[in-house]
């Protein structure tokens, strides 16, 4: 229950408006009131103290401190006159924790951003270690041909779409030349609506292109990818230099 209030003109456009109240935490509270209808609210004592001090300047303004009297909140003056030393104090103190508040939650961030980047290098840097330099990355679509002679690479866990599930890989040579990815999507049901699987077949020059396809345009996980390639009993360069790198990342 608000005991009493006081309120007095601070200039021609604001009106202040000061309630104490039963709450012995909260006091006291402190409205600044615009022509524009626009106002501020204080609860916090600090915060009335100081707005006092230096939006009205209640030290020197004898109007206002006669006010203060007649509507028999000497109380609220004596706490003004007594308590300046002690509001600066305070409110330095909030402006330096606000500040360091601020410099914590950036320097935080920018460690986020400095782990983000390390890790983002480093994975980068050990894919490069999986990588036949030099070599052409350039990848197709192609059709499939049903001579070639398929090397099963396994099942890989795979999210795609809204489902997830296994998809088999197999690999083929071609002439010594060319490489062959052959990635088969099992039968999906998405929204009670069946979907039959189909099969994606990817062409490169090199086992680079393939490597860069994996990586970059599926889902697939690139080191279970990579170890799969490495087991593959075929002596072309390109599987050779990849077991050598390998070798060397391990």
């Amino acid at each position: 229950m608000k005991i009493a209030s006081l309120c007095f003109n601070q200039s021609d456009t604001v009106r202040v408006i000061i309630t104490r109240h039963d709450d012995i935490d909260k006091q006291y509270s402190l409205k600044s009131i615009f022509k524009s209808q626009a106002q501020n609210k204080y609860e916090d004592l600090a915060d009335i103290l100081q707005y006092l001090d230096t939006s009205v300047n209640l030290t020197s303004n004898d109007e206002v401190r006669d006010i203060f009297i007649k509507e028999e909140f000497q109380e609220l003056l004596n706490i003004f006159d007594s308590s300046k030393s002690v509001v600066f104090d305070i409110q330095s103190a909030k402006a330096a924790l606000i500040a360091n508040e601020a410099k914590f939650a950036k320097a935080h961030k920018d460690l986020k951003n400095i782990v983000r980047r390390a890790v983002a290098s480093t994975a980068s840097e050990n894919k490069d270690k999986f990588r036949i330099y030099n070599s052409d990355e350039k990848w197709t679509y192609a059709n499939e041909d049903e001579h070639y002679e398929w090397i099963s690479l396994g099942s890989f866990y795979c999210q795609w779409n809204v489902d997830d599930g296994h998809l088999n890989l197999d690999l083929a040579r071609i002439d010594n030349s060319i490489w062959m990815l052959k990635v088969e999507y099992p039968d999906i049901e998405i929204f009670d609506e069946k979907t039959e699987g189909h099969k994606l077949f990817i062409q490169s020059n090199t086992l680079d292109g393939i490597l860069k396809y994996v990586h970059e345009e599926t889902r697939l996980d690139f080191w279970d990818f990579v170890k799969s390639l490495i087991t593959i009993d075929n002596q072309s360069d390109d599987l050779i230099k990849l077991r050598e790198l390998h070798v060397i990342s391990s």
